[in-house]
């Protein structure tokens, strides 16, 4: 199961705006693709000592942080579990929808239709281009299936990196 991390404070308006986006797009997704319901959403309250315990596990320094990863197992930490192929991370703004999407469906395994997406787009800036590194190297823990070799491939293309 794939696991998308919130950290944030209840007086946070960004926190706010990211979780309505996260609980927003997964429905409306959810509605063309079951799979989207795959997703586990744990916010993580900052104001909270268990929240903060959390948030330095994770470096989290800047709310909102949003945390993708493609899936969790049994660990010994806090709630017996520890994430595992962290595939992208924003901290201290709103996700992007494209780069959302593009993420939540890495973390699926949806792996040529994010191909596809950036196939047909260009990075245009240096945001472009961190979220790019920063899904390559969770793909990394994948390499060797021919969809995420084609994906690492197209997502260096787009990144000018041979």
């Amino acid at each position: 199961m794939a696991v998308i991390s919130i950290y944030g404070r209840p007086d946070c308006g960004k926190c706010h705006t990211t979780e309505n986006k996260v609980a927003h797009f997964l429905k409306e997704w959810g509605t063309e693709d079951k799979s989207y319901g795959e997703f586990a959403v744990v916010s993580h309250d900052m104001s909270t000592a268990n929240g903060m315990a959390e948030g330095l596990f994770f470096d989290v320094w800047d709310i909102p942080a949003t945390i993708i990863s493609d899936g969790f197992y049994k660990g010994l930490r806090f709630e017996n579990w520890e994430i595992k192929g962290v595939l992208a991370r924003w901290d201290g703004i709103v996700p992007d929808s494209e780069y959302l999407r593009d993420a939540m469906d890495a973390a699926l395994g949806k792996y040529m239709q994010v191909a596809e997406r950036w196939e047909r787009r260009k990075p245009a800036n240096g945001r472009e281009k961190a979220f790019l590194s920063q899904l390559l190297g969770g793909l990394k823990w994948h390499a060797g299936k021919p969809e995420v070799e084609h994906l690492i491939k197209t997502l260096s293309a787009a990144l000018d990196i041979e």
